[in-house]
């Protein structure tokens, strides 16, 4: 499972894990909004500051913003760890700290990105089947 694209078992993960166990993402419209931006802007903030630095801040429990990054990046790790539990290591601790402890090797710390950036996009699809206010917009 190392494409770049979202398989369908993915994106059933990934919409399965966000109603069941972080429905909070998405259950006040502007709560959901903001996390629909935070996750929109995740992926060029890896490739523009790099894998660190951006999971850093959004690991963190300040991690600035009108809403808490850290819930996002709990539902992106569950999400990760369903998917990809039986070819990775165990996840000890956050995504920042497991990337963190991969950094010396190279080829894990390029696969993990990989995967990381392919359940971003699965998760980027799964926000826009959600509402986040925009009928009562209208």
């Amino acid at each position: 499972m190392t494409d770049r694209l979202p398989s369908k078992q993915l994106l059933s993960k990934a919409n399965s894990i966000l109603k069941n166990d972080h429905a909070v993402l998405v259950e006040d419209p502007k709560k959901a909004k903001a996390y629909a931006n935070y996750l929109a802007a995740l992926g060029p903030s890896i490739r523009q500051l790099g894998l660190l630095p951006t999971l850093a801040i959004y690991c963190s429990e300040g991690g600035g913003g009108e809403v808490a990054k850290q819930p996002l990046a709990n539902y992106l790790q569950q999400v990760l760890v369903a998917i990809y539990s039986k070819e990775e290591p165990p996840m000890e601790g956050d995504l920042f700290e497991y990337a963190l402890s991969r950094r010396n090797n190279q080829d894990a710390t390029r696969l993990f990105r990989r995967r990381l950036e392919t359940t971003i996009r699965a998760a980027k699809l799964i926000f826009k089947t959600y509402d986040h206010g925009r009928t009562a917009e209208k």
